[in-house]
């Protein structure tokens, strides 16, 4: 996968380049329309070809020359315009799969950001219960007792938490290996 900034970099490079074929195609197209304006003859200077065979055989020449360097020309422009549509596609295509790729990375980030945002507000839900049970506790006089029973608690909590986390990653684990899995059949087809 390339990086936006090297993919613009290479559409910039493929405009230069359709730049150059375009303007050389323009200079040999206008070569030729000055060779085909040189070759207009007045009906004076026609007739005069008629009479003389060998008058008549030089414009032949020159007109088989033009008509094959048309050919070629037109055969060049064939060919340079089938490889800039092969580079143009290929870039579409990068381009493409970079979106796709972004689009999925900023949803993902956007789901990590509301989970995080939740699990926090969840944290200061209970921060400011346990904080509203010790004062109370502390009025009335048990805040020893009442220490000691949250924090036999909290150990407890820690306990199922660190189980939790754990049983949570090897899920992970999992999942990201059915992704990588899924990504090799993808690519494969």
């Amino acid at each position: 996968m390339q990086s936006p900034q090297k993919l613009r970099d290479r559409l910039q490079s493929e405009k230069k380049v359709q730049t150059s074929a375009q303007q050389g195609l323009k200079s040999e197209l206008d070569d030729v329309s000055e060779e085909i304006r040189g070759l207009k003859l007045g009906p004076s200077q026609h007739s005069r070809i008629l009479v003389t065979s060998e008058s008549h055989d030089a414009p032949q020449t020159t007109n088989a020359a033009l008509l094959s360097r048309v050919r070629n020309l037109e055969a060049r422009f064939e060919n340079l315009n089938s490889e800039v549509g092969g580079r143009t596609h290929a870039i579409e295509k990068d381009l493409e799969s970079s979106l796709v790729v972004s689009e999925k990375r900023a949803k993902k980030l956007d789901e990590l950001y509301r989970e995080a945002s939740a699990e926090n507000e969840a944290l200061y839900d209970r921060f400011n219960m346990e904080l509203s049970k010790i004062a109370n506790d502390a009025r009335t006089g048990s805040a020893d007792e009442a220490l000691k029973t949250q924090l036999s608690g909290a150990l407890e909590e820690i306990g199922r938490l660190k189980k939790e986390n754990f049983r949570l990653k090897r899920e992970v684990g999992g999942l990201r290996a059915q992704q990588a899995a899924i990504a090799l059949l993808k690519a494969s087809e």
